[in-house]
């Protein structure tokens, strides 16, 4: 008697069904997925600007601090860009490497913002430098 294997085949790889079912499910994980990264993105962005604002904030009034301990008084108007650019004795250029550092601003473009750290009222003799962000 013969015996035949009808269902013996030399099967390779995979059929063109289940390739086409992995790249359905590929194509909607990635429509789903794309949309969100973008967003964290731009979410990370401004939470770093955030950050930075408050960090130039910080070093404003420890600046202003320093200032009345060591009974300096205020600083001039003119003095404005002078501690923008040098808080405290850190520069700001070196600290904020991927901002554009003016006078008395600080810019960055990302995510199609642009997020602008200034200065909203200078220092007086009562009362820190006010630091402003804003996005656009």
């Amino acid at each position: 008697m013969v015996k035949r294997n009808i269902f013996i085949k030399n099967e390779q790889g995979f059929t063109l069904i289940e390739i086409i079912a992995v790249l359905i499910i590929m194509g909607i994980l990635a429509a789903v997925a794309v949309p969100k990264y973008f967003a964290l993105t731009v979410q990370a962005e401004t939470k770093e600007a955030e950050a930075v604002s408050a960090e130039i904030q910080a070093r404003a009034n420890n600046y202003f601090a320093q200032r009345l301990l060591s009974g300096s008084g205020t600083v001039a108007a003119a003095g404005n860009a002078t501690w923008l650019s040098n808080i405290g004795g850190l520069p700001v250029a070196a600290d904020f490497a991927n901002w554009i550092v003016a006078a008395s601003s600080l810019t960055k473009t990302a995510g199609g913002h642009i997020y602008t750290i200034s200065v909203l009222t200078q220092m007086a003799a009562d009362a820190p430098a006010k630091i402003q962000l804003v996005q656009s």
